[in-house]
């Protein structure tokens, strides 16, 4: 039922596949055992759903929702869960194409009863010379993200 999607739920159902529908305690769980890995060992785990679904929780992405929080510091839209997808081909900025690499994704319902995903924004941004680091880093929605440009939060 594509026509009854918002914008971002209508790019979603193109371009992502879904595994599963995890709580926010769920995920934080996996990334705080996978980081307690990481730091005795140096290598970050792979966890196995299943059916060539695997994960590894290094992505900044997840320090920034569990460190500065899971909800939108623009509108206050509220992190409610994390799909675990992957995308269906996505161009990487090498130029190179890849897929199935698998990742949780936080979402949250918009006021119009939409689903919206909340992204990791810079708060100054790349493009003016922000960092990649977590002091940096701040939970945003999509559609926050997309006023925001590269304006400095």
């Amino acid at each position: 039922m594509i026509e009854a999607m918002n914008k971002y739920e209508k790019a979603y159902a193109k371009s992502y596949h879904r595994h599963g529908k995890y709580s926010i305690e769920y995920v934080r769980k996996l990334w705080e055992s996978s980081k307690k890995v990481y730091e005795s060992t140096g290598e970050w785990p792979i966890i196995d759903f299943g059916n060539g679904v695997c994960v590894t929780m290094d992505s900044d992405r997840y320090s920034n929702f569990f460190i500065n929080g899971t909800d939108c510091v623009s509108c206050g839209l509220k992190g409610e869960y994390f799909w675990l997808e992957t995308f269906n081909v996505k161009k990487s900025k090498s130029g190179a194409y890849y897929k199935n690499k698998w990742h949780f994704n936080l979402y949250g319902i918009g006021a119009d009863g939409c689903e919206m995903q909340l992204t990791k924004d810079h708060i100054i941004s790349r493009a003016a010379g922000g960092a990649d680091s977590l002091d940096n880093y701040q939970p945003m929605c999509e559609r926050c993200n997309e006023k925001k440009v590269d304006k400095v939060a």
